[in-house]
């Protein structure tokens, strides 16, 4: 039998994360429930290292939409938002991109 390789959006794994928060899953269960699939060797997250890095930031208690949101701007040296709580996360994770708020 020939091994499919299945390949997973961002966005499905932030309404995962949503879904489980609304069920009331503990912050680490649910990191680890994100991370545990991504360790298969045929699953394919899109943008992997931007994906693996805000489930890191997850882990540390960044909103996983936030952290996804910076993840993938890596190319870039700020990311501005509005969010002051987030930025003072990022400084204190020291973030790359840098958050500045706006």
């Amino acid at each position: 039998m020939e091994r499919r390789d299945y390949w997973i959006p961002v966005t499905a794994l932030l309404e995962l994360c949503w879904v489980l928060q609304s069920q009331g899953w503990a912050r680490a269960r649910l990191a680890q429930a994100l991370r545990d699939p991504l360790t298969t060797a045929n699953i394919r997250p899109q943008h992997p290292e931007a994906v693996y890095r805000a489930l890191q930031w997850y882990g540390q208690g960044v909103d996983l939409a936030d952290a996804l949101h910076v993840a993938l701007s890596a190319p870039a040296c700020e990311f501005l938002s509005f969010d002051k709580p987030l930025q003072k996360k990022a400084s204190e994770l020291a973030f790359s991109p840098a958050v500045t708020a706006l």
